[in-house]
């Protein structure tokens, strides 16, 4: 074995090369060199140093072919790699699973592949998150092993908490932690539950009773002299975690003495204790005492440097909250044009992180067809998790029906005092402001509500219907109405940010060859057997424009050209004028009678025949309008009934010395 001094001098000296314990380790038994590298991996597992105890304990496991510190080691990888670089953190996981099968050792097994839930989460990988919640249900059920499936419980309540869905998260963290007493677990697997009801809980009351219910088990532990809850968790650690977690449930109950009282226990057990890395945590329940007692001064001090450290170690969850209650400090210490600048960026950050993670994968599928796949998983997704979201649902459309009720009444009472109001302009502007939400609601409403009873009425009855074909074409229907409601929300969204001016416009390079060509191939594949899609010959084009942009332009007035034409041809492409580019889209389909062509460009117009079945709720010329406007374009129609329609529009052509002043402003 090795020699205490041995011990002392590697433990002591962080910087220590791998070469130096390599020579030491050279004099010892194999068994011992195995023992003391896992114990020393193990005491630092968190630590950036670990990396270099877990590879080499890997290595000398591979070397004497012992599977046992092999998959110790490979714990060890995953444990660090956690948050830090998933890719890596699955490779272990791949090659530690069959190791932890044979040798029945479960719980680490399903404790990693939790941890890879949490991070398909977190990287925004929504369709992938349920298929792996069943693979681990039925891995469990195939070992026999009931704490496997309330741990897949545990990854996918997290993954409800942070898409949003609150409410069925934390229920379904409580039903895990009440199925582990059910079942008599250890008190290992009843702590993680337990501080994820403390920590993302918003009610007081029950965060001070699960805080409760975690300090008997910590006295418990303590009693028993036991150093660790697990390889990962200490108890020093989890102690350290109860008081900081006592004082932000204090914060929430504006308790500023209480508060004080547990920043002070952190902070003497901390340096009691000798837990060096906890600047950062320890500073952030400052900095929220500092508000409570508006201390501003001191608040704002250590606001920057909380922003600082939660930027560059990618925590945007506690940079959100910082920032929102820095802007709550300026705007009561008179700083209010500072505080107006800081809730925009606010804001901006909030709405935009979802949908710039979205946007940034979608532009590197140059195949419509491709994203069409991608929007039919990510439905599926929805689909499956539906049964659980089937209340809030419900609430969402009482809140509604409420919303229009209330509107209603206003439009009514504004109509019965029309004629003595209408001299004040002022007025009047708010009065038609309130007429065209009313609107916007009432058709909002009615065009939800109609996939809507689709997928709630299919899904009751695809359960019930045992045959096969008939719940395919049910599941068809579903899908169908899932992508029409996608649609709607996602053009709902983009009128929303276009009547605000909110609108993201990122200009880039752009191949207009390269472009079209690629629309092209994708819209081929969607054309009737009698419609010939032409892509006309165009000169070889570069300016600088929103890419994006430009594609979902041109995709929706193709969109609406392959809706409306049945036989003959459609032609697109583009020509450059003086200083524009003209891109045109013509077609022999039905064409658009002349006393409603100044009105297709207005939000829900549709000239539908009743009698045809031809999907859409009015909205895709509308942005079209409203994103060209931003860009400095304009679009016009030419149409003639049974002969067709042309649709133009124009960019300016931009050039890169204009663009880079653009950025530089």
């Amino acid at each position: 074995m090795l020699s205490a001094s041995y011990i002392i001098q590697l433990e002591a000296n962080e910087d220590v090369e791998k070469d130096s314990i390599m020579q030491i380790l050279n004099k010892q038994p194999k068994s011992a060199r195995l023992e003391y590298l896992n114990d020393l991996a193990q005491n630092h597992i968190i630590e950036n140093r670990s990396i270099l105890y877990a590879n080499m304990l890997f290595s000398e496991a591979l070397q004497n072919n012992n599977k046992k510190y092999i998959g110790n080691a490979c714990f060890f990888l995953c444990a660090y790699y956690f948050n830090i670089d998933n890719d890596s953190m699955r490779y272990y996981m791949k090659k530690v699973e069959p190791i932890f099968l044979s040798d029945g050792r479960y719980e680490y097994l399903f404790r990693i592949k939790c941890w890879n839930l949490y991070t398909l989460g977190s990287e925004g990988k929504s369709e992938a998150v349920l298929p792996e919640v069943n693979k681990m249900k039925q891995l469990a059920k195939k070992v026999n092993y009931q704490e496997g499936m309330i741990m897949a419980d545990q990854g996918l309540a997290n993954f409800y908490y942070i898409t949003g869905l609150k409410a069925e998260g934390l229920r379904l963290f409580e039903e895990s932690y009440y199925k582990l007493i059910n079942i008599k677990a250890p008190t290992r697997l009843l702590v993680y539950p337990l501080l994820q009801l403390v920590y993302r809980n918003e009610n007081i009351q029950k965060r001070r009773f699960y805080l409760n219910l975690l300090n008997n088990y910590i006295h418990k532990l303590e009693v028993e002299k036991i150093t660790r809850v697990d390889e990962i968790l200490s108890v020093i650690v989890l102690k350290l975690t109860f008081y900081k977690y006592s004082s932000l449930t204090e914060y929430l109950a504006s308790n500023a003495n209480r508060m004080l009282y547990y920043n002070e226990l952190a902070k003497r057990y901390a340096k009691a204790n000798k837990i060096n890395d906890q600047d950062y945590s320890l500073n952030y329940l400052d900095f929220f005492y500092y508000y409570l007692i508006n201390n501003n001064e001191k608040a704002l001090q250590i606001s920057d440097y909380l922003l600082n450290i939660a930027l560059k170690g990618n925590r945007m969850e506690d940079y959100l909250s910082v920032l929102k209650t820095r802007n709550n400090i300026l705007k009561r210490t008179g700083y209010y044009e500072e505080s107006l600048k800081g809730y925009r960026k606010y804001m901006y950050i909030k709405d935009s992180i979802h949908s710039r993670t979205i946007y940034k994968e979608l532009a590197t599928l140059h195949d419509q067809h491709e994203i069409d796949n991608l929007q039919v998983k990510n439905q599926q997704m929805e689909l499956k998790a539906s049964q659980n979201r089937l209340q809030i649902i419900t609430l969402v459309t009482v809140i509604v029906l409420l919303i229009m009720i209330c509107s209603i009444l206003i439009y009514m009472s504004w109509s019965g005092r029309k004629r003595a109001i209408r001299s004040r302009k002022a007025e009047m502007k708010a009065i038609e402001a309130d007429k065209m939400k009313s609107a916007f609601l009432a058709n909002m409403n009615h065009e939800i509500r109609t996939p809507l009873n689709a997928i709630v009425g299919f899904s009751e009855l695809i359960t019930n219907e045992e045959d096969i074909e008939t719940r395919k074409k049910y599941a068809d229907i579903i899908m169908s109405n899932n992508e029409q409601l996608e649609q709607l929300i996602g053009e709902a969204l983009d009128i929303s940010k276009i009547e605000s001016n909110s609108i993201d416009l990122t200009y880039s390079k752009v191949e207009l060859t390269s472009i079209m060509k690629n629309i092209y191939n994708s819209s081929k594949v969607r054309i009737g057997e009698d419609v010939e899609l032409i892509l006309d010959k165009c000169e070889d084009i570069t300016f600088y424009t929103d890419r994006v942009r430009l594609i979902q332009i041109i995709n929706n007035l193709l969109n609406n050209a392959i809706k409306y034409t049945r036989k003959g041809h459609i032609l697109f492409g583009y020509t450059k004028e003086e200083n524009q580019i003209r891109f045109y889209v013509e077609d022999t389909g039905e064409g658009i009678p002349e006393d409603q062509l100044n009105t297709i460009f207005v939000r829900f117009t549709q000239l539908n025949d009743p009698n045809k079945n031809i999907s859409g709720v009015g909205l895709g010329l509308a942005i079209c309008k409203g994103i060209l406007k931003q860009m400095g374009g304009s679009i016009t129609v030419k149409s003639e009934i049974s002969k067709g329609s042309t649709f133009s529009f124009t960019l300016p052509l931009v050039q890169q010395k204009t663009e880079e002043k653009i950025d530089n402003e």
